[in-house]
């Protein structure tokens, strides 16, 4: 088995991202050694930040940060990936 070293996700440049939007990016990984066996499996877990700013009326700001495995409110994606040549198919 190989250890992953680093984890690296690469976005597009937009900062801020409204519900239910679609997000194209890259999931780069810092192997410690050679794949054996060309098989990756990536877990995705669901983590959201949530911000209101209120100009005129800071009283009215909200801010949450969480962390939830609930499928009935984030994603939860277990996959394997193939490898062909040096990119995941």
């Amino acid at each position: 088995m190989t250890a992953v070293k680093a984890i690296n996700l690469v976005l597009p440049e937009i900062e801020v991202y409204s519900a239910d939007s679609s997000i194209c990016g890259q999931l780069v990984l810092n192997l410690s050694s050679t794949l054996v066996d060309p098989v990756v499996k990536v877990e995705l877990v669901g983590r959201g930040y949530l911000s209101w700013h209120q100009e005129g009326n800071p009283e009215l700001e909200y801010e949450k940060t969480i962390a939830c495995t609930n499928k009935a409110v984030y994603i939860f994606k277990a996959k394997k990936f193939h490898i062909a040549g040096k990119m995941l198919e």
